[in-house]
C-alpha cells in the first residue's frame, strides 16, 4: 500500500501563517493589557455642566472621567449646591463602572436653581475590582 504525500499549495500556507500570526498578536496584546493594569489606580475627575430647568427640578449634567490606569466600580459622586444664608443641598449620584481612560455621564437634580449658588462635585467613594 503506497502512501500519497499530502501537498499543500501556497494559499494553504498563507492561511496557516496568517492564523498563526493572528494568534500571536492576540496573545501579545492580552499580555500587554494585563501588564499595564497591575497596580494602577483610578484617577477620577468630576465635571459639572450648565444647569437646565425641567418641569419641577433643576438638572445639572455630571461627567466623571477616569484619567488613571485602573478601573473604578461603584463610584459615588457627590454634588453640592451652596447658597448664601441657606442650607447646602446635596445630591449623590451612583455610577456602576468607570473603566480606565473612559467617562460616564449622569444628572444631578436639585430643587433650587443652581444659578443662585455655587456648585461643586467630587468622587466621594469607589471600589477597585
Amino acid at each position: 500500500m503506497s502512501r500519497r504525500k499530502l501537498e499543500k499549495n501556497l494559499l494553504e500556507w498563507v492561511v496557516v501563517a496568517f492564523g498563526f500570526a493572528a494568534v500571536l498578536v492576540t496573545l501579545g496584546y492580552l499580555g500587554w493589557e494585563a501588564a499595564q493594569g497591575n497596580g494602577a489606580k483610578p484617577d477620577l475627575r468630576v465635571e459639572l455642566g450648565r444647569p437646565a430647568a425641567s418641569s419641577a427640578l433643576f438638572l445639572v449634567p455630571v461627567t466623571v472621567r477616569n484619567l488613571g490606569g485602573g478601573t473604578a466600580q461603584d463610584v459615588r459622586v457627590t454634588v453640592l449646591l451652596e447658597r448664601p444664608g441657606a442650607e447646602p443641598e446635596q445630591v449623590d449620584l451612583d455610577i456602576a463602572y468607570v473603566p480606565r481612560g473612559s467617562h460616564r455621564e449622569g444628572w444631578a437634580a436639585f430643587h433650587t436653581d443652581p444659578a443662585s449658588g455655587r456648585l461643586s462635585g467630587w468622587a466621594a467613594a469607589y471600589a477597585t475590582p
